[in-house]
């Protein structure tokens, strides 16, 4: 469709006629700006543009901020909106596309989901990151289920725990880090005195790397000992620090650990 323009130009009055030249030239020349000659539109410079329902992009190519950002169908979902330089909110934006690439500075509010890459300093409020195939928000703790096959002693000692004695046995993950909380209130030492009992490290993980750490541990008759918490590949081992025998009876056992994770 061409741009429109007067039809019956030679029967008008020629004030009117000039005044309307006038018109018609100063609208042409600003339609043109953004328009082809054919009527479609062309590209679009705006200062912002704010769009209240789905968007599909079909053509390309498309920029945000300079950077290109290569789509194949609908990206943008509803009510989401953009300021130059990126100052603004993006709201409840999802970007699906994996050849999206986000290198500017956004702030986020609600939800953000993104299957390509993120290289950029994101502000999230309200929001939770999981990691996929996890299905646990990261940084969420998680209880490891009782087994008591789990703890065991070493020689001739028997280290014997039920579910009722775990305060905590927590962990969470963040990447290839598993965070470990570990509060044992009870338990029982037995058979022949050793200098080490072994815990197993929460299934199905496997440390990366050989972790050591300092806890406490509780002996009956003995009380409160500092203890040496040493982390194999799929369990730790636990010691009194000073290496000593432990005391049969009653164990209590705390300590926190951080495992590098395969």
């Amino acid at each position: 469709m061409p741009v429109p323009s007067v039809t019956f130009r030679s029967e008008l009055d020629p004030v009117v006629r000039k005044e309307l030249d006038q018109l018609d030239g100063e609208l042409t020349g600003w339609m043109l700006q953004e328009h082809d000659d054919d009527g479609k539109h062309g590209k679009i410079t705006a200062d912002a543009i704010t769009v209240d329902g789905p968007v599909a992009i079909t053509g390309g190519p498309l920029t945000l901020d300079g950077v290109p950002v290569t789509v194949g169908g609908p990206v943008l979902p509803h009510h989401v909106t953009h300021e130059p330089g990126g100052s603004d909110a993006l709201v409840n934006a999802a970007w699906v596309h994996q050849a999206n690439t986000f290198q500017t500075h956004q702030t986020v509010q609600g939800n953000f989901a993104a299957t390509g890459s993120i290289a950029s300093d994101i502000t999230v409020y309200g929001a939770q990151f999981q990691e996929p195939p996890r299905t646990v928000p990261m940084g969420y703790w998680i209880a490891v289920p009782f087994n008591a096959a789990h703890y065991a002693g070493t020689g001739g000692m028997n280290w014997t725990v039920s579910a009722g004695h775990l305060t905590a046995n927590h962990y969470t993950l963040i990447g290839k880090t598993l965070y470990w909380n570990v509060l044992i209130a009870g338990g029982l030492l037995s058979g022949t005195s050793a200098a080490a009992i072994t815990l197993t490290i929460p299934p199905p993980f496997t440390a990366a790397q050989q972790t050591q750490i300092n806890g406490q541990l509780f002996l009956s008759g003995v009380g409160w000992v500092p203890a040496l918490i040493s982390g194999g590949s799929t369990s730790v081992t636990i010691y009194r620090l000073d290496t000593a025998p432990m005391a049969l009876g009653t164990v209590y056992v705390s300590f926190q650990l951080m495992v590098p994770i395969l």
